[in-house]
């Protein structure tokens, strides 16, 4: 199954992918296409049909939320949900990825911190958050670094929390945050799993591949190898 769009789209055809056969086959045309990079498919259109005809399928892990739902990339709650809300209220003036360079220092100084419980196996966290990310790619949002440790077939997901640090200490540390991505920030912590539950108060939303999915309270858990994808031989 060949799907020409971004994350959105790839994210959309999941259900009818995941523990099958059939292999997926992308062609790049959204705004970030944070799925296609990580998995080394070329942005450029002739060099991406060229993996039409000469890649080979290779098994990548997907998460599973608690409703049966998928998450191909990366998927969060705190922050950049309050993000992606107010860039979808911005669509109809601006496409692809340009409502986010607004919404971003919008939400930044708007932004309140909610309090999250996190369990992830023997780990546990309960506090006010900047961000919690679970992620199977390691970089997102046109190339902004989460972590440096994920495999796309390991069985694992990064889990990435951000706590409830002043905005001045994450101004401060904005040079830094461009190089190193969360590492560059402030009290940020890294968990690798095979699943995590959230919970907060009051109920958070929470998005998957930049779409808005549900709310916490909920499970997301790793099904190994589930999804056949097309990349390049090399």
């Amino acid at each position: 199954m060949v799907v020409g769009g971004g994350d959105g789209t790839v994210h959309s055809v999941l259900p009818a992918l995941v523990n099958q056969a059939t292999a997926l086959g992308v062609i790049p045309l959204g705004g970030a296409n944070d799925l296609a990079r990580n998995w080394g498919i070329p942005l450029d259109l002739r060099e991406a049909l060229e993996v039409l005809r000469k890649g080979q399928p290779r098994a990548a892990d997907v998460i599973e939320t608690d409703s049966g739902s998928y998450i191909a990339g990366a998927g969060g709650i705190g922050f950049d949900v309050a993000v992606i809300e107010r860039a979808q209220q911005w669509r109809g003036r601006w496409k692809g990825i340009y409502p986010f360079f607004p919404a971003v220092p919008l939400e930044f100084m708007r932004y309140r911190f909610p309090w999250i419980s996190i369990t992830a196996q023997d780990w546990q966290y309960s506090g006010p958050v900047w961000q919690v990310l679970f992620t199977k790619i390691p970089r997102y949002g046109l190339l902004l670094r989460i972590a440096s440790t994920v495999r796309i077939d390991d069985g694992l997901m990064e889990i990435c929390l951000v706590p409830a640090v002043p905005k001045l200490r994450i101004l401060a540390r904005a040079p830094l945050f461009s190089h190193l991505g969360f590492k560059g920030l402030p009290g940020v912590r890294f968990i690798r799993a095979s699943a995590v539950t959230i919970a907060s108060s009051p109920p958070l939303k929470f998005h998957g591949d930049g779409d808005l999915m549900g709310q916490t309270p909920a499970t997301f858990r790793v099904l190994p190898k589930a999804l056949q994808v097309l990349m390049p031989v090399s």
